[in-house]
């Protein structure tokens, strides 16, 4: 059976029962100079995966060219296949323009309401299809972009539909990337992604929880704060790092 009581720099204490492995834990690794890693659980420890490259050259490289390491890219350096060529996409009375101009995509966005055109600043999947996420030429933050192109079919398709966005009759550019959609597409502290079974079980349901609410209870990891101070602390410093401010003043369950 697995525990989880954790340790957050002394704010979540982390712990595997006996019957997890039957040999004793490695002892604690060294930072770059020598210093002593004493968290693995906030986003300042993390050490990247280049760190590993050395050791283990092959599955290093192996990950590297992965779909999942390659699901989100920089629209700068990323293979696209999708063609911005002037096509053309239309939702009823909505349409969607993908441009090139000077090496740099852009989609335009043309309603009732008025037009906007978005800079294409990533690119998100690649295996069957792509997804885009842009920034107003206004300015403003990234949005996700109505448009998919869709490899089977070798077609643009609106992207009405996924685990966060459901299919609209019309198009929209109001998801902000990093409020609805960051959260699975990247390296997320361990912190933060215990914090559903640190709220407990009348957390309000959102897609990504790692919660299994079947599980049997002697198999389920659990996890107890021991520094609520510390663990809104660290909480909020991440919700300001993706972008966002965490309410003045809250509670640890409304941070």
């Amino acid at each position: 059976m697995h525990r989880l009581v954790g340790l957050l720099g002394g704010v979540i204490v982390v712990v595997a029962g006996a019957a997890a492995c039957g040999s004793p834990p490695p002892p604690g690794g060294l930072k770059a100079g020598g210093q002593l890693v004493a968290s693995n659980v906030l986003r300042g420890d993390y050490a990247s995966s280049e760190a590993c490259a050395d050791c283990h050259a092959a599955i290093h490289d192996s990950w590297a060219a992965s779909p999942m390491r390659n699901m989100t890219r920089d629209i700068a350096t990323a293979t696209v296949r999708a063609p911005f060529d002037g096509a053309v996409l239309r939702v009823g009375n909505d349409v969607a323009i993908m441009e090139l101009e000077a090496g740099v995509r852009f989609v335009r966005v043309v309603t009732p309401a008025g037009t906007e055109r978005f800079r294409v600043t990533k690119v998100i999947g690649g295996r069957y299809r792509e997804d885009f996420v842009g920034v107003d030429v206004n300015g403003g933050v990234e949005r996700v972009l109505p448009a998919t192109y869709v490899f089977a079919e070798q077609a643009w398709r609106y992207k009405g539909y996924s685990v966060m966005v459901k299919e609209r009759p019309a198009m929209s550019t109001r998801a902000v990337w990093s409020k609805e959609c960051i959260g699975c597409h990247n390296t997320l502290p361990l912190a933060t992604m215990l914090y559903d079974e640190l709220y407990g079980p009348s957390l309000p349901g959102y897609q990504g929880k790692l919660s299994d609410r079947v599980m049997p209870k002697r198999r389920a990891w659990t996890a107890a704060s021991l520094d609520d101070a510390g663990l809104t602390r660290a909480l909020a410093a991440e919700i300001r790092f993706l972008g966002g401010e965490p309410p003045a003043g809250a509670s640890l369950r409304d941070t």
